[in-house]
């Protein structure tokens, strides 16, 4: 059996320590537990425990832990520590029981081999010589049988050997001069766990302001059960290492989690929200309460509700310079779709000004009649405070462009070996709309590049982003022209 230890802790043989039964605590005997979840499929869990101990040198058997745990991180503290209680050494069996483990410690002695024949059961002894794989090979008095995957035998064993627990389970040699009731405190991460918002915006029928709800679906992948427990949400990518046991795999569910209500069902109590706190650089979200986390369960909870967000509609155009390199729809002349967005200032005039964590964004809009109708998702980029929120509607049918280049010029020096290009692009926008609109257009230009001419204002959005603005008269069609030089190594 591997064990692995407590990097503070050196494991000695159960053999040396006091012969007296065990004491063994469940979470029967959690007086508190707190997770702190993160998005990256981990738990910071903290509990406290009380247990009573009898005089002397006792082992205790903590269990009902998670059962993802890390048992490199796993530590134990008791406030009497240096006083009333001591302890001697720790160590942590995480190993679950199964075939291979359990036959491999009977392999050489005798075991009972059990078969059913009409019925009825039939027992004899036999020597099991060796297991491996899902074979088992046994020493009759008469005879020596190989049993198979597909064998109707079955191999029965008088129980699970000590060293062998049913589920994870630290083991801590302690020294106490006065029995009694001690109180422990039990920190680890674990991995399994996971939280993530889902945000949902209801867009006002003037298109100028938006309420934004969202839940937190909290997910408890591993096979323990946590009662009663407080959970903080920490937001954001957290730098960690991949455990030597579960490199971070992704958890798989048999089925989704359940989506939150419809929003026009939502209704959050008052003081059911979490407002932030700072950890570091970190923002940390306590959920209102206690919850049960049942193993391999989703739990929704509210997370936000702001209303009455103003918010301003943006038409944009996104396409690279170099259009007729890749682009199918401008070689064969074909009509491009222009993108909707909304975009607002996550701000405390907004009564927002918090940071946003990253998750599914659904959007909801009502239709003339006024039946709410869902409009999209869109993935919520984490923003943090002060910063512009882009939520996209999709493209617009009523809104196109054709583009083309009308002029290209390629100039090669063999002594500065660099290609000197102009590009002459000619962009059409059809408004099909009642209303004027205007589109933004933003050209990407890779490399280092300068604007020549344009026939309406362009502006050096970002190092590698040209931006127009374009206004286009409802039913009608407007005409952006420009030439950029860019320049290149060959």
């Amino acid at each position: 059996m591997r064990l692995i230890l407590n990097p503070l802790a050196t494991f000695v043989s159960l053999s040396l320590v006091a012969q007296a039964p065990p004491v063994v605590t469940t979470r029967s005997d959690r007086n508190q537990v707190r997770l702190t979840l993160y998005q990256n499929g981990r738990a910071f869990i903290q509990e406290n425990r009380t247990v009573t101990l009898p005089k002397g040198e006792v082992l205790l058997h903590i269990e009902d832990l998670a059962s993802s745990l890390i048992p490199t991180t796993l530590q134990i503290q008791n406030p009497d520590l240096g006083s009333s209680t001591g302890v001697v050494r720790q160590s942590f069996l995480f190993t679950r029981p199964t075939a291979q483990q359990l036959l491999g410690r009977f392999e050489g002695k005798r075991v009972k081999v059990a078969s059913t024949l009409g019925g009825v059961d039939t027992i004899e002894q036999a020597t099991l010589l060796s297991f491996e794989g899902e074979s088992a090979v046994l020493q009759y008095p008469d005879r020596v049988e190989v049993l198979g995957a597909s064998s109707a035998k079955r191999i029965l064993i008088p129980g699970l050997p000590p060293e062998v627990p049913a589920s994870p389970r630290m083991e801590v040699a302690l020294t106490t001069p006065v029995g009694g009731k001690r109180e422990f405190s039990i920190a680890y991460i674990s991995s399994d766990f996971q939280w993530t918002p889902t945000y949902s915006v209801i867009i006002n029928p003037t298109e100028k302001m938006i309420d934004l709800t969202a839940w937190a679906t909290i997910l408890n992948g591993t096979k323990t059960q946590f009662n009663q427990a407080k959970v903080d949400l920490l937001a954001g990518d957290v730098p960690m290492q991949p455990d030597a046991r579960s490199r971070d795999k992704v958890m798989q569910y048999d089925a989704p989690p359940p989506p939150p209500p419809p929003p026009g069902l939502m209704q959050f109590a008052g003081g059911t929200l979490p407002s932030s706190m700072n950890a570091g650089e970190r923002k940390v979200y306590p959920i209102p309460g206690k919850l049960d986390l049942l193993p391999q369960q989703s739990v929704q909870v509210p997370f936000l509700e702001v209303h009455g967000i103003k918010v301003r509609k943006e038409y944009r155009l996104f396409r690279n310079l170099f259009l007729d390199e890749e682009d199918t729809q401008v070689i064969e002349g074909q009509p491009i779709s222009v993108e909707a967005n909304l975009l607002f200032q996550n701000e405390a005039a907004q009564h927002l000004g918090r940071q946003l964590p990253g998750g599914i964004i659904r959007l909801y809009q009502g239709d003339d009649s006024g039946i709410l109708r869902l409009l999209g998702e869109d993935q919520l980029a984490e923003s943090s405070a002060g910063s512009e929120v882009r939520l996209s509607l999709g493209l617009v049918t009523d809104l196109t462009a054709k583009c083309r280049i009308t002029d290209h010029k390629i100039n090669e020096s063999e002594s500065t070996k660099r290609s000197v290009e102009e590009r002459a692009v000619e962009i059409v926008i059809s408004n099909q709309k009642n209303q004027a609109n205007q589109v933004h257009v933003q050209v990407d230009i890779q490399g280092q590049w300068e604007l020549l001419s344009s026939s309406l204002p362009g502006v050096k959005e970002q190092a590698h982003t040209l931006g127009f603005q374009v206004q286009v008269q409802a039913n009608s069609k407007a005409t952006l022209q420009y030439r950029v030089k860019t320049i290149s190594a060959r």
